[in-house]
């Protein structure tokens, strides 16, 4: 048998020798440019947000070098005082209003702030957007975010960017169960605030010490961010593939874009107004200016007329703007300001020529607004804020 110092010399060899073949990976990854660096961390408010610091490239979608600021924005770095002569918009969103499929300068809310400034809307005030937008919020998340983090920002104006494809299912516990975050519920006609993912076991365990050190890692060693990526991948099911159907995707329901046919649907639509109702009570108790944006869906914005008649005949579809004009008239009756921006941006496209939503590698008009899409949105924006000036 060997003796114990020979096992140990062979174990400090393999030892050496890993640590050797690692600190090469490490090396060689970093000389050809490889970053997917990890821009999330876990919140006990909303249940995960934009981790402060966060930098590196994302090519998920689209391309740009991601930087998260010190408070965990997607955005510049931003006084917490309010300067003097300044009218300061805050963006409540979810991954539209982030956006890292395309440079921050390039995003509708720096269109939207250039614009504005050019303009010398507000009675010649300086114009500061922040953008609050993170990846997976719904409207129940934005409301959190907007009482726990927006108010120290003294915002003048709040803009909720809300997506249709998904924010009303993600408002449902019932349409999106399971999730590491906070969801309204009802009780008779009351919103009550669920938290309970605070003491799931699960997100204890992964929001703990160890979370730490993973952490960390991902943010030093692109061999870790490496080998993190492929053990997600290999763990995630399978994509569904894109169906015959232009304008079908994944994460849209189709539900949306008609009446509620079930208890669980009219449910998510009476949770998701009655959220909207909170926000304005919120806004109003702080004189700001509460104002939504509808954004849009890729099929809503095809630049061919006839992909959008055949996505509607496939499913019995009246229109694709059900959703849109739903939350334009809960808008009205709750007295809120509100831009349905799929119609005009519909227009644009189909004049144009143009897809406003998808990237090189994606099929066309999915996913998530390009360059173009930013640019009109942030326009149409602009000009809808500016419109009593």
């Amino acid at each position: 048998m060997k003796s114990a110092r020979a096992i140990l010399q062979n174990l400090l060899l393999a030892a050496g020798g890993l640590f050797a073949a690692v600190l090469l990976a490490e090396l060689a990854l970093r000389v050809i440019g490889f970053s997917a660096p990890h821009f999330y961390t876990f919140d006990d408010v909303a249940g995960h947000r934009l981790l402060p610091g966060a930098r590196g490239w994302f090519r998920g979608e689209g391309e740009a070098f991601i930087e998260i600021n010190s408070d965990g924005l997607r955005d510049r770095e931003h006084a917490l005082d309010k300067p003097p002569n300044t009218v300061r918009i805050a963006v409540l969103g979810d991954s539209f209003a982030e956006a890292l499929q395309l440079p921050a300068e390039r995003t509708f809310w720096a269109v939207m702030e250039r614009r504005l400034d050019s303009c010398r809307a507000f009675g010649g005030k300086r114009v500061e957007v922040i953008n609050f937008g993170v990846s997976g919020y719904g409207t129940a998340e934005e409301l959190l975010t907007l009482r726990e983090r927006v108010w120290r920002y003294e915002p003048d104006i709040v803009l909720l960017a809300f997506l249709t494809a998904n924010d009303v299912q993600d408002n449902s516990i019932r349409l999106k169960p399971g999730g590491r975050r906070p969801y309204y519920t009802l009780r008779g006609n009351e919103l009550v605030l669920d938290a309970s993912f605070r003491d799931d076991p699960s997100y204890r365990r992964a929001s703990g010490a160890l979370w730490s050190i993973r952490l960390a890692l991902l943010r030093r060693s692109r061999a870790f961010q490496l080998a993190t990526r492929l053990v997600k991948r290999l763990s995630a099911p399978p994509k569904r593939t894109q169906a015959g159907i232009p304008g079908e995707e994944p994460g849209l329901e189709i539900a949306v874009y008609s009446e509620p046919a079930g208890d669980e649907w009219r449910e998510a639509w009476t949770i998701t107004e009655g959220i909207l109702r909170e926000l304005r009570d919120e806004v109003a108790s702080r004189n700001a200016r509460l104002v939504i944006a509808t954004l849009s869906n890729g099929i809503q914005v095809h630049p061919d007329p006839e992909a959008r008649k055949r996505f509607m005949d496939h499913f019995g579809l009246d229109g694709l703007f059900y959703p849109d004009e739903r939350i334009a008239r809960c808008a009205e009756a709750l007295g809120i300001e509100a831009i349905t921006l799929a119609p005009a941006l519909q227009r644009h496209a189909e004049t144009r020529g143009v897809f406003l939503h998808g990237f090189e590698g994606h099929p066309p008009g999915t996913g998530h607004w390009n360059a173009e899409g930013h640019r009109a949105a942030g326009a149409l924006i602009a000009d809808f804020l500016r419109r009593d000036e």
